[in-house]
C-alpha cells in the first residue's frame, strides 16, 4: 500500500483504564487533515512503563559508523530511521514482524534525528515504540499489533528509507496524549543524510513504500 494523502491531527481524549500494572491508559482518536503521511493504526499508548519485551537481546541490526565505509555482506542492506519529535524516541523494526528478528534503533531526539543500520535484507515492520516526554521524563510505550502493523522493504546493497518518523506529544491534565503520529516522506532527506553519513554520499536510496505485513 502506498502512502496515504493524509497526515494524523490531533488527539482529542484520554482516558483511564483499568489495568492491573496502574498504568494510564489512553484511548487515540485521529482527525484527518491533507499532506502526504502514513498513519500507525492500530497503537494503543501506555504511561508509566516500559515494554521493550526483551528486543535488545534478538537484535539483528548493528550501527553504521559515521566515518568508514559499511562493509556489508551480500545479503545485507541500510536502514535510515529518521525522527522528527519533541520527545526521545527508540524503535523496534521487525523482520517480518518476528519480535525475534528486530532492529532496534535510537533512542533519538531533534538534536540527533538520525541512525542508519546494516540489517539483513528484507520485509521490516514497526512493532514497538518507546518514548521520553521532553519536560517530565515519562515514559511511554506504544505496540503494534500483528493485523494491522506497516512494513516496507531493505533490498540488498541499498539504503531503505521508510520516512520520518513523525511522533509529537502534548501534556493533558494528569498524563500525555499523542497530537501527531505517522510516516512522513521528505524531499530533505538525501541531504540530510549526507550531512550526517558523509560516508553514505555514495549509497543509492530507496525511499521504502509502506504496505501490509506480507505472509511469507
Amino acid at each position: 500500500m502506498a502512502v496515504a494523502d493524509h497526515e494524523l491531527g490531533h488527539a482529542t481524549h484520554g482516558s483511564r483504564a483499568a489495568d492491573c500494572s496502574g498504568a494510564l491508559q489512553v484511548d487515540i482518536m485521529w482527525q484527518i487533515t491533507k499532506r502526504k503521511r502514513a498513519i500507525l493504526p492500530g497503537l494503543t499508548l501506555l504511561l508509566g512503563m516500559t515494554l521493550l519485551l526483551g528486543l535488545n537481546a534478538c537484535a539483528v541490526g548493528r550501527v553504521v559508523d559515521r566515518a568508514t565505509e559499511p562493509q556489508l555482506r551480500p545479503t545485507d542492506g541500510l536502514l535510515a530511521f529518521a525522527l522528527d519529535s519533541n520527545c526521545e524516541v527508540g524503535v523496534a523494526l521487525c523482520r517480518n514482524a518476528d519480535l525475534s528478528e528486530c532492529a532496534n534503533l535510537g533512542p533519538l531526539d531533534h538534536k540527533h534525528p538520525l541512525q542508519v543500520q546494516q540489517v539483513p535484507a528484507g520485509q521490516y515492520c514497526l512493532m514497538h515504540i518507546d518514548v521520553t516526554t521532553p519536560d517530565s521524563g515519562t515514559g511511554l510505550s506504544d505496540t503494534v499489533d500483528e493485523a494491522s502493523v506497516r512494513c516496507f522493504d531493505v533490498e540488498p546493497g541499498r539504503l531503505a528509507y521508510p520516512g520520518h518518523l513523525v511522533y509529537l506529544v502534548k501534556p493533558s491534565q494528569t498524563t500525555y496524549v499523542t497530537v501527531e503520529s505517522g510516516w512522513d516522506k521528505r524531499d530533505t532527506f538525501a541531504e540530510q543524510l549526507r550531512a550526517a553519513y558523509p560516508n553514505l554520499a555514495r549509497w543509492p536510496v530507496d525511499v521504502a513504500t509502506l504496505h501490509d505485513l506480507r505472509k511469507l
